[in-house]
């Protein structure tokens, strides 16, 4: 890509809709968790939206998906995309269809252009009997674009997908082991200041 671009926007969601005459665009159910009542899981549905602005011609955008119970990338898709105006900002919408998560736990997504990581979040996929614990609210979250924004739906007949898991390794294993590391010493010294304030821990 003659201008690589900045990642402006990253998020994980059930559905986005998009309206056929406005173009507008809705984002439904933003979410950080997922219940289930069995593992392995039926198979699920879900898009991410990349959001790039700031870059210049053409390139590969690419979608991981890695667990990180066991470090491992469960999903990889790769598409070419094309970027025109610097200026101009443009969402990817990226669909995940029919995934089966086997166990609770962590995953991260994360994406790339010209196989340089840009952006990474993550969310946890939880049992039924955790919602009891959970706080969140149940109500959807709705997050909505207006047509002047550009919107590019990427078909799955149009990426490569590579489902093969393929352990982490090198420079990227590291750096998720440090990270991994970092949020738990912060989740023990917030319990420990919880405890200290009289406080319940937070829920994760």
């Amino acid at each position: 890509m003659q201008k690589p671009p900045t990642v402006a926007g990253l998020k994980v969601c059930h559905e986005a809709i998009v309206q056929e005459k406005t173009r507008n665009v809705t984002l439904v159910n933003c979410f950080r968790k997922l219940h289930f009542a069995s593992f392995p899981t039926e198979p699920t549905n879900f898009t991410v939206c990349v959001v790039l602005t700031d870059g210049r011609g053409e390139g590969l955008l690419t979608l991981t998906l890695t667990s990180l119970n066991d470090l491992d990338d469960v999903i990889m898709r790769t598409w070419r995309i094309a970027l025109t105006d610097p200026l101009k900002e443009v969402w990817f919408l990226l669909p995940v269809p029919g995934y089966v998560f086997p166990n609770p736990g962590k995953y991260e997504v994360a994406v790339a252009i010209d196989n340089e990581r840009a952006a990474q979040t993550t969310f946890h996929v939880l049992s039924w009997e955790d919602q009891v614990m959970d706080n969140e609210k149940k109500k959807p979250q709705l997050i909505v674009i207006d047509a002047a924004t550009e919107v590019v739906i990427l078909d799955e007949s149009t990426g490569e997908t590579d489902r093969t898991r393929r352990p982490i390794t090198g420079a990227r294993l590291q750096q998720l082991k440090e990270r991994l590391a970092r949020e738990a010493e912060l989740r023990k010294l917030m319990e420990e200041n919880n405890k200290q304030n009289g406080n319940e821990p937070p829920q994760s």
